[in-house]
C-alpha cells in the first residue's frame, strides 16, 4: 500500500513536470473564455484506499444549467484511461462556455483485487477558466466525499449535476465550498489550521473507509453489496460509489451504523472515528464566527476563539490598522463574520457584512481579497420611488441621522442566510415602510417570501390607538435594536425584532415581533410592552434581547407607562421573561412568565433613565443550588440589577429600589453614569462609559452568587460605549472598546491599558469616525469597527 506521503510527493512532482493550459488559460495567465480552447493537459492520479486504481475511465464534465440536477455535458473529445500507477493526463481540445462549472469523475477500474465496475469517484473542480498550469487533482474516496456532500442539493448521480440560472450563484459556491473540506491536490481531508475552521476530518475519513471497501474489491463483490443495501435510499439502490456516497449526503442519519460498519480494521484514511457516528452530516465549524450581536444570544460580547490577539501581541509595534472598506453612510450596526464561505468566485473567502443608514448592504472578504470593487458584493434594498429617511422625516431627531439599516442583523449559517431590517419613505416623504429582508450570503438576492413589510397591530388604547387597536407607526417606530434568532427546543427557529422610537418622539410603543423563518410572511410571535399606555421603547444602547436554552425571551423596557404592579398589561421600565405562543395556538401574543421592575420605576420614567439603557446578560452560576440562571440589566443612572430568572421578584418595595433585596438578587453601582453596553467574561462585568470591572463570586448549594460591589479596577474618562472581550478559552483575554473620542483601546483583564489607537504616530491607526453605541468585533486575528463612511480593520502588522 502507497502511503500518503509518497502520493503526495507523486502528485506534486507530476504537477509541477507538466505544463497545463486549459479553459483560456495559458501558462502566462489567464484570457477571456471562448468556445473552444487548447487543452495540452490536466493531470490526476485515481487512488482507491490509497492504492492506484488502472483502468479507470476519466470523464470531465460541465454542470448543467438547464435546471436542479440537469444532465452535465461532456467536455472530452477523446476517452481517457488511468495507467497502471493511476495517473492520467487529458489532452487535446474542448468546450469551455462562460460560466462553466467542471469536475472529474473516475469510473470502473482495478485497484488491486480485480475489475470493479462499482468504481465511482469524483472531485469537484470549480470554474473552468480558473484551471492553472499548475493544478494537479487526486481523485480518491476523500474527494469523493467532499464533493458529493457540496454538491449534493444539485446532483442526483454523477452525470447529473446542474443548476437552472436563479441558482447559479449557489451552485458555484457548494464547488468551491469542497476546498473547505479536502485538499484536491493530495486527496486528503483538510486538517484545522488557523482561519480553516474545525474540518471534521475523521468523520470525512470514516465515510472514505466505509466506500474505500467496495472500491478495493470487485464487481459484484459482497462489500460492495453490502454498501449499497446500507446506503439504499427510498428504494434506489446504488449501483456505485458516488450513488452510495449522495444517499448518505442526502440522508445522513438514515443508517449511520450500518455505514460505519463497512469498513475494515485496516481503514486507509486516518485519523477516523472509532465508533459510529449519530448522523454523517458533514459541516465545517468556524467558531470565530461572529452572526449576531455580542457574539451570542446571551449577548455576553465574548469571542473565546482568539489565538493571535493577546496582551503580549497587541501593542503598537505589533498591531495597528490594516485597511478600511469604504461604505455609502453610517454604519450604526455591528458588523458581523461568517468565516470559510465558498462563493459564486469559485474561493472561499472569510465574509465580512456591514449594513449602512442609506439601506445598503455589503459584503466583504475579510481579509482584504477583494475584486477592484472593493467588496464581493453590495446592495441596497430601498425600493425604487423611495428613499432612506432622515432626521427631518421623524421630528428632527439626528440619533440617527439616517435609518435606512440601524439594527444590527443576524446571520444563520446553516442556510446562510442575512436577516435585516430596512426603513424606507416614499419619495413624496408621504409614506413610511419597514420591511424584514431575509437575503442570501453569497450575492444579496432574497430568499423566498423576502421582502416582508411589517405592519402589526395590537389591542389596546394606549397611545396612536383608535377604537381599541393600535396601528404601526412607521414614522414613530425605529428598529435600533439588534436582530435576534433563536430555535426553540422543537427545532422551531425565530427571528425576533424590537422596537423603539427616534428620540423619545411620536406615538410609539416598546415592541417585540417574531418571524418564523420558514415563512416569513407568518407573524408567529407579537408583544406590545405598554399597550394601554404610552412609550417603554427597547433600546438598549443597539443591543438585543437575550434568549436561554428553554427558548424564553428576555427584554429590558425603556422609560414608559407602567401599572403590571396593579394587574396593568403596562411594563415600562421592566425586565421581561418572555414565552413564546406553542404551534397552533389561537393567539399568537406573548405571554410574560416573569418580571421585574426597580420601586424606582415613576423616578426613572420622569427623568428618562430608563431601566432598558443597555441590553441584558444572561449567565449560569452552576455553584449556586437557589439561583443558577442569572440576568444582569442596568439603567441609565448607572445602577446594576442581578436577577433571578427562574424568580424575577416582579416589582419592587423598598427605598428608591435601591439595595432592596426583596426583588432582584442585587442592585449596586451608580458611580458609572449612563452604562451603556457590558461584556461578561471569566465571572467578571466589564462595564461601559467609566469603564469598570466587577467581580462575580459564586454562590454555594443554599446561596445565590453576587457581584463584589467594589470594582477590581477601572479606567476614568474612557467613555468606551460596548466592550467586546477576546480570549483563546480562558487564556489571554483582551477587553476592547471603541470609545466617543474615537479610539480603539485595548486592555488585559485587569483593565490595563496595553494600546490606542491615537499612539501610532502620524495617525497611522485613525479609525473612521465614531458613530454611537459601536462595539467592535474580533474574529481570526482581526478587530473591526464600524464608522462613519467605513469600516475600520485592524490586526497584528505585516
Amino acid at each position: 500500500m502507497s502511503t500518503p506521503q509518497i502520493r503526495l510527493h507523486a502528485a506534486l512532482t507530476l504537477a509541477v513536470a507538466i505544463t497545463l493550459a486549459g479553459c483560456g488559460m495559458s501558462p502566462g495567465g489567464p484570457s477571456s473564455e471562448s468556445t473552444t480552447s487548447p487543452l495540452r493537459a490536466v493531470n490526476g492520479s485515481v487512488h482507491g484506499g490509497q492504492q492506484p486504481v488502472a483502468g479507470a475511465q476519466i470523464a470531465l464534465y460541465a454542470a448543467g444549467k438547464t435546471g436542479i440536477a440537469s444532465s452535465a455535458r461532456s467536455m472530452l473529445t477523446a476517452p481517457v484511461t488511468s495507467n497502471a500507477n493511476g495517473n492520467f493526463t487529458i489532452t487535446g481540445l474542448f468546450t469551455c462556455q462562460p460560466g462553466d462549472q467542471i469536475y472529474l469523475v473516475a469510473t470502473g477500474g482495478d485497484s488491486g483485487g480485480g475489475p470493479n465496475s462499482a468504481i465511482g469517484l469524483m472531485v469537484a473542480i470549480g470554474p473552468c477558466a480558473a484551471l492553472l498550469p499548475s493544478t494537479f487533482f487526486n481523485v480518491d474516496e476523500v474527494t469523493t466525499v467532499a464533493s458529493v456532500f457540496s454538491l449534493a442539493a444539485y446532483m442526483t448521480g454523477a452525470q447529473n449535476i446542474g443548476s437552472d440560472a436563479a441558482n447559479a450563484n449557489a451552485l458555484a459556491a457548494a464547488f468551491a465550498n469542497t476546498q473547505t473540506f479536502v485538499d484536491v491536490a493530495t486527496g486528503f481531508a483538510l486538517q484545522t489550521s488557523t482561519g480553516n475552521g474545525i474540518v471534521p476530518y475523521a468523520t470525512i475519513n470514516s465515510l472514505a473507509n466505509s466506500i474505500s471497501t467496495c472500491i478495493n474489491s470487485t464487481s459484484g463483490s459482497a462489500a460492495c453489496n453490502n454498501l449499497f443495501n446500507v446506503t439504499t435510499l427510498s428504494g434506489n439502490t446504488p449501483s456505485d460509489t458516488i450513488q452510495a456516497t449522495l444517499n448518505v449526503a442526502l440522508s445522513p442519519a438514515a443508517n449511520p451504523s450500518g455505514v460505519f460498519l463497512q469498513a475494515t480494521s485496516a481503514a486507509p484514511f486516518q485519523p477516523t472515528l472509532t465508533s459510529a457516528p449519530a448522523t454523517y452530516a458533514l459541516s465545517v465549524l468556524h467558531p470565530s464566527d461572529v452572526l449576531t450581536y455580542h457574539n451570542d444570544i446571551a449577548r455576553t460580547g465574548v469571542q473565546p476563539y482568539e489565538s493571535a490577539l493577546t496582551p503580549a501581541s497587541v501593542n503598537p509595534t505589533l498591531f495597528g490598522k490594516l485597511y478600511s472598506f469604504a461604505v455609502d453612510s453610517y454604519l450604526f450596526a455591528q458588523p458581523l463574520y461568517v468565516g470559510g464561505v465558498g462563493m459564486p468566485d469559485g474561493a472561499v473567502h472569510n465574509l465580512l457584512f456591514a449594513a449602512s443608514t442609506h439601506g445598503t448592504v455589503y459584503a466583504f472578504d475579510a481579509d482584504n481579497n477583494n475584486p477592484a470593487t472593493g467588496y464581493l458584493w453590495s446592495q441596497n434594498y430601498i425600493p425604487s420611488g423611495e428613499r432612506f429617511p432622515a432626521a427631518a422625516d421623524y421630528f428632527g431627531c439626528s440619533n440617527p441621522p439616517e435609518a435606512g439599516i440601524v439594527g444590527t442583523p443576524v446571520i444563520d449559517r446553516s442556510t446562510q442566510t442575512l436577516y435585516f431590517v430596512v426603513k424606507s419613505i416614499t419619495s413624496t416623504g408621504s409614506t413610511f415602510y419597514h420591511r424584514l429582508h431575509a437575503v442570501s450570503l453569497l450575492d444579496g438576492s432574497e430568499r423566498p417570501g423576502s421582502p416582508q413589510i411589517i405592519n402589526p397591530t395590537f389591542a389596546g388604547t394606549g397611545n396612536g390607538s383608535s377604537g381599541g387597536t393600535i396601528a404601526f407607526n412607521g414614522q414613530a417606530q425605529n428598529n435600533r435594536g439588534a436582530l435576534l434568532l433563536n430555535t426553540s427546543p422543537s427545532g422551531t427557529k425565530t427571528l425576533w425584532i424590537t422596537y423603539a422610537s427616534h428620540c423619545d418622539t411620536g406615538k410609539y410603543h416598546g415592541l417585540l415581533l417574531g418571524y418564523n423563518t420558514a415563512n416569513l410572511t407568518q407573524v408567529s410571535a407579537a408583544f406590545n410592552n405598554t399597550p394601554n399606555g404610552n412609550d417603554g421603547g427597547v433600546w438598549g444602547s443597539s443591543g438585543g434581547p437575550a434568549a436561554d436554552a428553554q427558548g424564553n425571551i428576555y427584554l429590558l423596557d425603556g422609560n414608559g407607562t407602567f401599572d403590571a404592579n396593579t394587574g396593568g398589561p403596562d411594563y415600562g421600565d421592566t425586565a421581561l421573561k418572555l414565552v413564546p405562543p406553542t404551534a397552533g395556538a389561537a393567539s399568537n401574543l406573548m405571554t410574560v412568565a416573569d418580571f421585574f421592575t426597580p420601586s424606582n420605576q415613576l423616578n426613572l420614567e420622569n427623568t428618562d433613565s430608563d431601566l432598558g439603557g443597555a441590553a441584558p446578560i444572561l449567565f449560569t452560576d452552576p455553584a449556586s443550588g437557589v439561583a443558577p440562571n442569572l440576568l444582569i440589566a442596568s439603567d441609565k443612572l448607572g445602577y446594576i440589577y442581578l436577577i433571578n430568572t427562574a424568580n424575577m421578584g416582579k416589582y419592587e418595595t423598598g427605598i428608591n429600589g435601591i439595595n432592596s433585596l426583596n426583588g432582584d438578587i442585587q442592585d449596586f453601582g451608580g458611580n458609572s453614569g449612563f452604562i451603556y453596553n457590558f461584556a461578561f467574561f471569566n465571572n467578571t462585568l466589564y462595564t461601559g462609559s467609566n469603564m469598570h470591572a466587577y467581580a462575580f463570586v459564586p454562590g454555594t448549594a443554599t446561596t445565590s452568587g453576587k457581584f463584589n460591589t467594589n470594582p477590581i479596577a477601572s479606567v476614568s474618562g474612557t467613555n468606551g460605549i460596548a466592550p467586546a472581550v477576546s480570549a483563546n478559552g480562558a487564556a489571554n483575554p483582551v477587553v476592547w472598546t471603541f470609545d466617543q473620542s474615537g479610539n480603539l483601546n485595548a486592555y488585559t483583564a485587569s483593565l490595563t491599558p496595553i494600546y490606542s489607537s491615537t499612539t501610532a504616530a502620524n495617525g497611522r491607526d485613525t479609525p473612521a469616525p465614531f458613530v454611537k453605541f459601536t462595539s467592535p468585533i474580533i474574529a481570526n486575528g482581526k478587530v473591526f469597527l464600524s464608522g462613519q463612511g467605513a469600516l475600520t480593520v485592524y490586526g497584528l502588522l505585516p
